[in-house]
Order: structure tokens, then C-alpha cells, then sequence
């Protein structure tokens, strides 16, 4: 048997939405309630600035306008998956339930499911409403298709890597 000569480097990446992808920077991660709704995993956690309710919590929602997204200091951060949580069938991407704590990345590395191609060290585009180009509001692409997807804040993501396809992506995440 003649010996292996040559190796492939374009192996896919072994990961899911809103996995940890490194622990080389300094990982800033919150914990937020889900007052409004139930949060996926991988996406861009707002805060909930509607929660009246008689107790005092941090809230999170997602985005659901392009201010959500511009404005420096709406952001949470990403939400960081729980392997461990049963998940709820009903439901066809992991998420936390409603009225549940979601921990939010600030800074760090972490994995999303990206809606189109990244390039990297680009920034990102956040969806805020349902469009041609995806339904999950706090999910990334590399465009405003047609309306429904805006920028993030300068500096505050980053995508790190290029991809060729809509699929996994890492996002560098400066929010703190």
C-alpha cells in the first residue's frame, strides 16, 4: 500500500450556532432573561427595554428594528448555547424558552449560522425583520437584502474567516 501523500485543508468546521469557537481573548459573557420570547441559538441579543414588569431583570429580545442594531449600547451579544437544555420539539432551531436566563457573549469568538457567504474581517449584517433572504431575527449575512438587515455598530462584530457559502461562520464579538 503506497503511502497518503497529500492532505485536504478545506475540512468543514465542526461546530453549531452560538458554540464557543476559541477561549484565546478574554470571554465577557452576560446572562439575560427571555421576557418577550424564546432566543436562538447563535444570534444577536437586544435588550428588552419593554419588560414593566415588577421585577428587576436584565432582558433580551431580538432585534426587531435597524436601530437595534446601529445604536451602540443596545446590544447584548450573542447567545451562547446550552448543550444541555432539552429542547423543545416545537421548536426547529435550538432555543432558550421563553421567560428562561440566555447567556450573551460581550467579547470573544463564537460560532453562527450565516445566512450567505462572509468575508472576512468584514462587518457583519444583523437581521431585524423576515425577508427573501432569511426568517431568524439576530441572524448574520454579508448584506442588507433588500431592507430587512442592517450593519452592525463599527467594530462591535467582525467576521473572522472567509466563507464560500451560507453555513457556519465565527464572529469576533467587542460589545463590552
Amino acid at each position: 500500500m503506497a503511502p497518503q501523500t497529500s492532505y485536504a485543508i478545506n475540512i468543514p468546521a465542526v461546530s453549531y450556532p452560538g458554540q464557543i469557537a476559541d477561549s484565546g481573548e478574554v470571554l465577557d459573557i452576560l446572562s439575560a432573561a427571555a421576557y418577550a420570547a424564546a432566543m436562538t441559538y447563535g444570534t444577536l441579543a437586544i435588550t428588552d427595554e419593554t419588560n414593566t414588569t415588577t421585577f428587576e431583570f436584565l432582558a433580551a429580545r431580538a432585534p426587531s428594528a435597524s436601530g437595534d442594531i446601529t445604536v451602540v449600547g443596545a446590544q447584548l451579544g450573542i447567545v451562547v448555547a446550552d448543550q444541555a437544555r432539552a429542547q423543545n420539539p416545537a421548536f426547529t432551531l435550538p432555543v432558550y424558552p421563553q421567560y428562561f436566563s440566555v447567556p450573551c457573549m460581550r467579547r470573544g469568538r463564537i460560532w453562527v449560522n450565516a445566512e450567505t457567504a462572509m468575508t472576512d474581517g468584514s462587518s457583519p449584517y444583523v437581521r431585524f425583520a423576515s425577508g427573501a433572504g432569511g426568517t431568524t431575527l439576530g441572524n448574520f449575512r454579508n448584506s442588507a437584502d433588500t431592507a430587512t438587515a442592517v450593519q452592525a455598530a463599527t467594530g462591535q462584530l467582525l467576521v473572522r474567516g472567509t466563507t464560500t457559502g451560507a453555513g457556519y461562520a465565527v464572529i469576533e464579538v467587542n460589545i463590552a
